[in-house]
């Protein structure tokens, strides 16, 4: 089966290819006009003699999405079962066919808004009604939340249902529905009487923790009598310490003696103005050894080295060579077969430093400058790069989900523009794939729109926009 996604604007549409029999256009026209409650609207389009439906998913998800990140509890299935019943009432009014009906994961739709799920007919598929959804809860069981006791006794209750013969499809449903409801009574029951199993051992805790409080109390008034006899036994060791430590400037009585400060020209004064003159003594001299330094290096750069100038006609930022009776530090013009922005090798006689023309015969030297561009490291980071402050999103799962704030997302983006599961980041090795989870504001990389489960790769310094939010991908 041919499928694909298209967005228009702000509308979203999945499209399948079919064929349709002569008897079957009846049902185009009953699609085409009526709104049918649980069935996505939908508009058929003749080209190239087939037959192709346009679905409105618009703010909808897959039942394979929702359940890859989450599992299906009471209230889920409870949705299900019974729109699927009143599906298959509202095909009997219109007159419908309820084999074309596609009860498959990837084409039942969930809007969360509406709280409503949403089927898929198509004219001219034909499958057993009751075998497609045998399989379906094949698919359930696999992602079922057993702690949750309704969603176990009615998924058992349907999937055993559905292998036999005996009862119609909507006497299932039925069936389901109600083991559902006595779920909810038994799980009440076992609730109470879990409740009063563990109410003594409640009494227990509380009596138990009445002693301990007790206990901890009588520990607590005895301690500042245990820290007055430490103290009073400590104290003559203190005091033997203290009268040890005094120093010899210091009374009996605790007044401490001070020294007289020394007189003019004793040792104390001239010491330091003795260290300050030979400390300038060592500072001259590294100075002067500097200078003489210098003066050296810059003498044996103009003894070794010739710089020739630009004169007439010269371009700029070219080398050319001497001639006779070049001085040196002279701007001179180009030599006779000189080539302007090119080096040559020396000759013999050549000086270091200087420019020659090149010999007779001899090709020019071209350099080739390879430059290598190192691969930048992918760190599977968004950063946010819009208006305000937003959070830096480190994709740390192998699928991460990518949706607003509160609802349940791997990773959230605060914004009413950002949908409740707008895109997907999925890690393989360590490449990053980006795709869209048909959010109602789309997503964008590098300004180009993308289309619902359009897979792309990321790559560093790519710029992905959620709704309104721009992120940096590094």
């Amino acid at each position: 089966m041919e499928v694909s996604y298209r967005r228009h604007f702000d509308q979203s549409y999945m499209m399948l290819r079919g064929d349709v029999e002569p008897e079957e256009v009846c049902e185009l026209n009953m699609l085409s006009y009526n709104r049918i409650p649980g069935l996505l609207p939908v508009e058929a389009e003749v080209a190239d003699g087939a037959v192709r439906f346009w679905y409105n998913i618009t703010g909808k998800h897959t039942l394979s999405d929702y359940l890859e990140r989450k599992q299906a509890d009471a209230g889920l299935l409870r949705r299900l079962f019974e729109t699927v019943d009143e599906v298959l009432k509202e095909v009997s009014a219109y007159l419908l066919c309820e084999e074309h009906l596609l009860l498959k994961q990837e084409y039942l739709y969930l809007d969360f808004a509406h709280n409503t799920v949403d089927f898929v007919y198509l004219p001219g598929f034909q499958e057993d009604l009751r075998q497609s959804f045998q399989e379906l809860m094949e698919q359930l069981l696999r992602r079922l939340d057993h702690s949750d006791r309704l969603a176990s006794a009615m998924a058992y209750e349907m999937y055993q249902q559905s292998l036999g013969r005996e009862t119609s499809f909507q006497e299932m449903l039925q069936r389901a529905l109600s083991a559902g409801k006595g779920g909810r009574t038994q799980e009440a029951e076992v609730a109470q009487r879990l409740e009063a199993a563990q109410r003594p051992e409640v009494v227990q805790r509380a009596e138990a923790a009445q002693r301990l409080e007790a206990v901890q109390r009588a520990e607590a008034a005895q301690r500042p009598e245990a820290a007055q006899r430490l103290e009073a036994a400590r104290r003559p060791e203190a005091t033997r310490r203290s009268e040890a430590m005094q120093e010899p400037g210091t009374a009996a009585g605790g007044a401490r003696k001070f020294l007289p400060f020394p007189e003019r020209g004793s040792f104390q004064e001239q010491e330091p103005q003795k260290g300050i003159r030979k400390g300038l003594g060592i500072l001259q001299r590294r100075l002067r050894e500097r200078a003489v330094r210098k003066e050296t290096e810059r003498s044996g750069e103009s003894a070794g080295t010739n710089y020739y100038g630009p004169s007439v006609g010269d371009q700029p930022g070219t080398y050319y060579s001497p001639i006779a009776g070049d001085q040196p530090g002279t701007s001179y013009g180009p030599s006779a077969g000189d080539q302007p922005g090119t080096y040559y090798s020396p000759i013999a006689g050549d000086q270091p430093g200087t420019s020659y023309a090149p010999a007779p015969g001899e090709p020019p030297v071209v350099c080739q400058t390879e430059v290598l561009m190192a691969r930048q490291a992918v760190q599977g980071i968004l950063r946010h790069a819009g208006e305000g402050k937003g959070p830096e999103l480190r994709i740390d799962l192998p699928v991460a989900f990518i949706g607003r704030e509160g609802e349940g997302a791997d990773l959230c983006i605060p914004g009413r523009s950002v949908s409740r599961m707008h895109a997907r980041v999925e890690r393989v090795e360590e490449d990053y794939y980006l795709e869209d989870l048909n959010s109602t504001n789309g997503t964008f990389l590098n300004g180009e729109l993308l289309e619902y489960r359009q897979k792309v790769k990321l790559s560093p310094r790519d710029r992905i926009t959620f709704g309104l939010e721009e992120y940096i991908f590094l």
